[in-house]
């Protein structure tokens, strides 16, 4: 589909409805979401299924979980000829809740936190550096591996002040 289209899709607005993106009728409520990432480097054993499925069963949340596979060209570029050292990996996988002000959000984020440890057994260290999670442990190995150092000292040449900066960025001397 069109681009446009697939942000109106993805914000859940009507894709055949061109005014949708007038100022004056785009009109969102407000909604809370949570993502966490994990990256497999093997398919999921079936306790690994098992588990998700029974997580996912009950839960009233509606959790999405969206699976992106690796290899192919992305895996044929060595994992320290480009910022991102993920090349070697199978599929990442993210898991992605959001409510709105009905739901309890403390309920909710202990769910999530409980599914993403339980995940984490059947997943490599690693999450996705596009997804980032204030609950990463180790984070700046999470999302960029063996290529922390050199991503370090090219923010020390060009950002050396750290303006483009958040919370789990890319920081301006070795953790």
């Amino acid at each position: 589909m069109p681009f446009i289209e697939s942000v109106l899709f993805f914000a859940g607005l009507p894709t055949t409805d061109p005014k949708v993106l007038s100022p004056e009728r785009l009109v969102i409520e407000p909604v809370w979401f949570k993502a966490k990432s994990v990256y497999l480097d093997a398919p999921l054993s079936s306790e690994g299924v098992d588990m998700i499925v029974e997580s996912l069963a009950g839960t009233g949340l509606g959790p999405d979980l969206i699976f992106n596979t690796y290899g192919g060209a992305i895996g044929a570029v060595a994992p320290d000829a480009t910022a991102f050292v993920h090349r070697k990996t199978m599929f990442s996988m993210q898991i992605y809740l959001e409510a709105d002000a009905s739901t309890n959000h403390d309920d909710a984020m202990a769910w999530m936190t409980a599914f993403g440890d339980k995940l984490r057994s059947y997943a490599s260290r690693f999450a996705v550096p596009n997804y980032i999670d204030a609950d990463q442990k180790d984070w700046p190995t999470a999302y960029y591996g063996s290529n922390l150092a050199r991503l370090v000292a090219v923010k020390q040449k060009y950002d050396p002040q750290n303006v483009f900066r958040f919370a789990q960025s890319i920081p301006t001397h070795s953790p």
